[in-house]
């Protein structure tokens, strides 16, 4: 599905209007009427008292145009108004007085006088909606709107928001702290990015989109939204006949001494992915620690420096296990050590097989003067890296990146030419092609350590499994989102760690594999149908 910034709706907007011929006032009534008919969908019986908070742009409009539909439809309605009828853009002052017209109650908001009436109001409604900014917030709410969200938010009743909750930012989901929190929004064209990015996601409610029929033509629009239903016409296919050779092998190459942990999750991960084998190649100092914990993953040991990390000279080691894998992943708790780093950059030339490069294997090509990272673009890869990691590779601050992740991970694309997953809230996938995707799922429990081993691992196994560096990297991403999100139901989020994410994988593959299909629904509910 497609998301938009701020800026992007806007030129699809100015395109529709002023080089497609759609009159402004046509947008406006398509989206207040959708809005309405969502609305009224949720259950607003003939009588019930609604009451809309409208700014004084083309949100209020759509505001004032959804409560005249709701009037006619039986509901009573009270928009609350900001600001003189004077200061009002003419398309949504023309709503207002047709909503008046249809017998709407129209009254403006007095800062210092209408709070409490505003209160009053709220308490005793059936619903509200949040028509004061949409797309409009920026930065801190300042009063009178900051006082209304807070009225709305002080109130018990459900709160529907206009295209945005007002206080969130429509293209980094920044909030403000008196930020609406809504039960639904209902967003107009196209969904906004800051819809699906933390913490905007978890003040948003559910969200419903409007299509206001713009002009194919007229839409540019370079982002996209994974979402979990989509994934199963995506997730690997399992022979019934296959052996553990069919569904491919893995090499990890991980670990180092007091970063055994990582190691162990890389591989565990990648079994849960469905990978057939997994051999994982340490330092031989912890070879004993690695082969203990793990029963499923074949464990080997590899030349180390003196201070258990890789040597250069393991690489001599590791190239007939990579002869032999599917899919390599490199990086997981290798540590910085200088032996380590010219082990990586001495493999990666080596690598032709399809590669997941992390967490230190990151860090070892950044800055790297001899260019190993020139083959990652040979050979189908995926780089997972977190905004610092990302930073070290583009030679930027990690702030800056973190204000733009999108416009980040396509940097990162630019100059790499492989997959990037740019790990975050939301988490991005960027792809060569130019498609760039965010994870609609995934919560700030993950934020624990080990949790990113867990989604290279995971990669590496749909990797080894035949799929394609785009495919692998989307539906891992949300593949591991939804075991966040299963495993924040059973625990909570302050108590996760990646051993319970490890965990919860079984249960989001199996929610996808019980996804009903709508097609086969259908043909069952004819069949049923017809036998009647």
């Amino acid at each position: 599905m497609r998301v938009v910034t701020a800026s992007e709706m806007r030129e699809i907007d100015r395109k529709a209007i002023e080089e497609y011929g759609v009159p402004s006032l046509d947008l406006m009534e398509r989206a207040g009427s959708g809005a309405a008919h969502v609305v009224a969908g949720t259950g607003i019986e003939t009588g019930a008292h609604v009451v809309a908070i409208c700014g004084k742009g083309n949100n209020g409009g759509d505001g004032f145009v959804l409560a005249r539909y709701l009037q006619e439809w039986g509901a009573r309605i009270t928009c609350w108004v900001i600001g003189e009828r004077d200061e009002l853009s003419s398309d949504t002052l023309r709503n207002l007085v047709h909503a008046e017209d249809s017998g709407v109650k129209v009254r403006p908001f007095r800062p210092g006088r209408s709070e409490g009436e505003v209160s009053e109001d709220l308490d005793n409604c059936t619903c509200a909606i949040d028509a004061l900014l949409g797309t409009g917030s920026k930065g801190r709410l300042r009063d009178p709107i900051r006082r209304l969200a807070r009225l709305l938010n002080e109130s018990d009743t459900r709160v529907y928001s206009l295209d945005m909750p007002t206080g969130m930012n429509a293209d980094s989901g920044a909030v403000d702290f008196d930020c609406v929190r809504s039960t639904m929004t209902v967003t107009f064209g196209f969904p906004k990015r800051g819809l699906y990015a933390m913490p905007g996601r978890d003040l948003c409610g559910d969200i419903t989109v409007v299509d206001l029929g713009y002009p194919e033509e007229s839409i540019e629009i370079s982002t996209g939204v994974l979402l979990w239903q989509e994934m199963r016409y995506l997730m690997p296919l399992r022979d019934p006949l296959g052996h553990k050779g069919t569904f491919g092998r893995v090499l990890v190459i991980a670990g180092s001494k007091g970063m055994t942990g990582a190691a162990c999750l890389a591989a565990e991960a990648a079994l849960r992915a469905g990978a057939g084998v997994v051999k994982l190649l340490v330092p031989e100092s912890v070879w004993g620690i690695c082969a203990t914990k793990l029963t499923e993953v074949m464990v080997f040991p590899a030349p180390e420096s003196t201070s258990g990390t890789f040597s250069p000279g393991a690489v001599d080691t590791a190239a007939p296990f990579i002869g032999e894998a599917d899919t390599v992943l490199l990086g997981p708790g290798l540590s910085m050590s200088d032996p380590t780093v010219e082990f990586v950059r001495t493999l990666l030339p080596r690598i032709q097989k399809p590669l997941v490069l992390d967490a230190d294997g990151l860090n070892a090509v950044a800055n790297d003067g001899t260019d190993s990272a020139r083959h990652l673009a040979r050979t189908p890869a995926i780089l997972t890296p977190h905004p610092g990691e990302l930073a070290r590779l583009l030679g930027r601050r990690a702030k800056e990146l973190v204000k733009d992740t999108v416009g980040a991970a396509r940097s990162a694309v630019d100059q790499f030419e492989c997959e990037v997953i740019l790990k975050g809230s939301p988490s991005i996938v960027a792809s060569p092609d130019g498609t760039i995707d965010l994870c609609s799922l995934g919560n700030d429990g993950m934020a624990t350590a080990g949790s990113g081993d867990v989604l290279a691992g995971l990669l590496a196994g749909l990797f080894a499994q035949g799929y394609d560096a785009p495919t692998a990297a989307r539906v891992g991403a949300m593949v591991h989102g939804r075991a966040g999100d299963i495993c924040r139901g059973e625990l909570g989020r302050r108590g996760m760690i990646a051993g319970d994410l490890l965990r919860c994988l079984p249960y989001a593959w199996r929610e996808l594999e019980s996804e009903p299909d709508d097609d086969e629904a259908t043909r069952e509910e004819e069949g049923r149908e017809e036998s009647e």
